[in-house]
């Protein structure tokens, strides 16, 4: 077992179980899915009242996805399930590496902005019928 250096909140659950030889990229992934579940609900996915308790919840994976922890932000679905995703308690369980967490995102992004585009286009000809 090596030493546990970081923020708890922000580590995967190898690196808070002071596995350093376990963590690699998947690691990586879990914390940027920490970075963006708080981005997304305003808070961390694992905050406790001391160090250690936050090492031991973020080992046993105990948090509400973010959609749960913040109701009222009316996180999307998908976006809800690729954060969950990037902080799955067992690395195989992650997305395999940063840039395949990178694409999912890119690929949400993508359907929203397409979804966006073509509502717009929708009350652009609404309008125009109710002009003619």
């Amino acid at each position: 077992r090596g030493v546990v250096v970081g923020t708890p909140s922000y580590m995967s659950p190898e690196q808070a179980a002071g596995r350093l030889y376990a963590v690699e990229e998947r690691g990586d992934v879990y914390s940027l899915g920490a970075v963006l579940y708080h981005i997304l609900t305003s808070t961390p996915a694992v905050r406790a009242e001391s160090r250690s308790e936050t090492l031991m919840r973020v080992r046993k994976g105990d948090f509400p996805s973010p959609s749960k922890r913040a109701p009222g932000r009316q996180i999307p679905v998908a976006l809800d399930l690729i954060v969950m995703k990037a902080m799955a308690k067992e690395p195989a369980d992650r997305h395999q590496s940063v840039t395949q967490l990178m694409d999912e995102i890119d690929s949400w992004r993508s359907d929203q902005l397409g979804k966006s585009a073509f509502c717009r286009a929708m009350q652009r000809a609404w309008d125009w019928l109710r002009r003619s």
